[in-house]
């Protein structure tokens, strides 16, 4: 461009002083056309490989329409070493008078008026702790405190005499400090010295920091320095210690940018699926005899309500041992934890009183032989605050097995789901102007149970614990049985 007299910002033929173009590079915004650009000395970014492929991708399935445009870019990435700082670290074997040890990585640290131990440290080599309420402060006021102390020994991780008891305390988590520099091979001045960390370079975790005190006993007499850049090193009893500056590893890497989009129409079909009123699913064998029951065995009695029957599996036990023992057990826990909040027990008992007085619970004499023949349901509260018309309900739990790992959910059929797709709700919401929202007070209260089948429905009760426990019966839909959302919905 000299040579040629040619001007370096917009490559006419005249000289840059005389350029009226306000032409800048669009890379580094300089004085110079953007096609003469050099990249800079401290990122050497190449791409080597750049690709566009625009094109239809095809599901493997022929049958399929999906159609998609795919953009994808792939870059090569090398980035320039650069210095950090190198923290004085040593590898040193922790134990304490007497037990096991372990060589760990100590932080070095002459700024610090004690010494420090991480708490997995001291749980591995199970030291005996001490306990302190020491205040620890830090950079920027930064507030922390220490309620153990243990004495540990130091040894350096070679053979060697030397070693150092003191006492350390104890916190969680020391430094998130990991180093990534270059090995020691690369400079010249630290090679065939014994260093105190050997892994200085690579990232480990830092479990025991060394106040200046212990500073003072380790170092020796001796000190290595190489040119500006490399660390120095400082002679010790733990070995040589490295600290200073250092050159970051090498990175290099690949980076692979990959960007599907979905054609509109196939955008517009996902819409419209989502819209689209659910399919009504078939049936299965079990949901069809569950209807067949329920239509066989529905009444209407002389006051208005409904009575059904239980839709019991084929092959039901005769016999439910220990299913009362069970039901007892569950009653006695409730209880205790009732004693503890006496305006829940209150509310609880109110709610057993009215099924009492409503004839949906019914007390019974059992006799000891027909005790196996009846299923107890275990029963506990639940709290619904936001409920306007039963706050406090008792909630009965129809899959408690018993010694012979039945339970009476297992031998129920639960019924097809009657409940309307929210979509379709939505739908028939927005044809009126006004709608109103009610809530069925107690709704599977309100369907009777065939007398028959009250023996699967029998519970255990009392109002005071100093009293004796009676047996009852539900005489209603109940609350944990699996097919009561059916016959309740099937029923309205």
């Amino acid at each position: 461009m000299g040579q040629k007299r040619l001007c370096y910002q917009c490559l006419g033929a005249h000289m840059i002083k005389d350029c009226e173009a306000p032409t800048a590079c669009f890379s580094c915004n300089g004085k110079h056309h953007t096609l003469i650009h050099l990249p800079s000395k401290k990122s050497k970014v190449k791409n080597e490989a750049s690709k566009r492929v625009q094109g239809e991708a095809s599901s493997p399935n022929e049958n399929s329409s999906t159609v998609r445009n795919v953009l994808a870019a792939v870059s090569f990435e090398k980035i320039d070493d650069d210095l950090e700082a190198l923290l004085a670290t040593v590898h040193g074997r922790i134990s304490a008078d007497e037990g096991p040890s372990a060589v760990v990585r100590a932080l070095v640290d002459q700024c610090a008026q004690s010494s420090f131990i991480t708490e997995e440290l001291c749980q591995r080599l199970r030291l005996k702790k001490r306990r302190v309420n020491v205040p620890i402060s830090g950079i920027g006021e930064g507030r922390d405190k220490t309620r153990a102390e243990v004495e540990i020994v130091l040894r350096p991780h070679f053979q060697s005499p030397f070693e150092l008891s003191f006492k350390a305390y104890v916190l969680p988590l020391i430094t998130t400090y990991q180093p990534s520099c270059q090995s020691a091979v690369m400079w010249e001045h630290l090679k065939g010295l014994q260093l105190a960390d050997p892994c200085f370079s690579k990232p480990g975790r830092v479990d025991v920091l060394l106040g200046t005190q212990i500073h003072a006993l380790v170092v020796q007499n001796g000190l290595i320095k190489g040119d500006q850049k490399p660390p120095i090193a400082l002679k010790s009893q733990l070995g040589w210690i490295l600290s200073g500056s250092a050159m970051k590893s090498k990175k290099e890497g690949t980076t692979v940018c990959v960007q599907t989009e979905d054609r509109l129409d196939e955008q517009l079909k996902a819409f419209w699926e989502v819209v689209e009123p659910p399919q009504v699913l078939p049936w299965s064998s079990e949901d069809k005899m569950c209807e067949e029951h329920y239509v066989k065995h529905t009444v209407r009695l002389n006051d208005g309500r409904y009575q059904v029957r239980l839709p019991i599996k084929p092959k039901l036990p005769a016999n439910w041992e220990n299913s009362r023992q069970i039901a007892r057990s569950c009653l006695l826990s409730l209880e205790r934890k009732l004693c503890k909040n006496p305006a829940l027990y209150e509310d609880y008992k109110n709610t057993m009183r009215q099924m009492i007085r409503a004839d949906q619970m019914r007390k019974i004499k059992i006799k000891p032989q027909d005790t196996q023949a009846h299923y107890f349901l275990p029963h506990h509260a639940v709290v619904k605050e936001s409920s306007t018309t039963t706050r406090v309900r008792p909630v009965f739990n129809a899959s408690a097995r018993n010694a012979s790992g039945h339970s009476l959910n297992n031998h129920l059929m639960t019924g097809p789901n009657l409940l309307p797709h929210i979509v379709l709700v939505l739908a028939h919401w927005r044809r009126y102007p006004v709608a109103f929202v009610a809530d069925v007070s107690k709704m599977y209260l309100q369907v009777r149970l065939h007398p028959e089948d009250w023996k699967f429905q029998s519970i255990l009760w009392r109002e005071d614990p100093r009293e004796e426990m009676e047996d009852y019966v539900l005489t209603t839909v109940t609350f944990g049985s699996g097919p009561s959302a059916y016959l309740a919905n099937r029923t309205l």
